[in-house]
């Protein structure tokens, strides 16, 4: 195995691009669920299950599956307004000696674009392949009809 081809990223990128939409990666030794799930009203983001879950400790500790898998931001101290503020007050140099540059990491277990994630998959994980995508029926246990009943439908 290897990467994600261009073809399976179409694929991937199509089938989560729907509300609901599920696909299913081997990445190394985790598998990965990723599905399209209400973020806030009107608002979709694809959320990441590795290997069936979502832990709150990966948010917060240093671990193989936050670095592997979830969303990092990097997020000021200080807002630009409050930071223009400080500046202009105490001057630039002793704001930046006192850190109102700083920005601390937050990391999220949903992603809200298909091509960063993917990116980052392939750059994290030595091995990516898909195992599923669009398995709904699967999920909800509903058997695929045999070709003769559709024909007789």
């Amino acid at each position: 195995m290897g990467k994600l081809t261009k073809d399976e990223m179409k694929k991937i990128a199509d089938e989560l691009r729907h509300a609901f939409g599920r696909v299913e990666l081997q990445c190394d030794a985790y598998r990965v669920n990723m599905e399209v799930r209400p973020l806030a009203a009107r608002r979709y983001a694809i959320a990441v299950f590795v290997d069936g879950w979502m832990r709150g400790e990966w948010l917060r500790d240093d671990c193989e599956q936050r670095r592997r898998f979830m969303r990092c931001r990097n997020v000021p101290l200080y807002s630009a307004a409050k930071r223009a503020r400080i500046e202009k007050e105490l001057g630039k140099r002793y704001a930046k000696r006192l850190g109102v540059d700083k920005t601390f990491a937050v990391f999220y277990p949903y992603w809200t674009s298909v091509t960063p994630m993917l990116r980052q998959f392939c750059a994290t994980n030595d091995t990516v392949s898909v195992i599923e995508i669009g398995y709904q029926r699967k999920a909800m246990n509903i058997e695929q009809p045999a070709e003769a009943e559709v024909a007789d439908a």
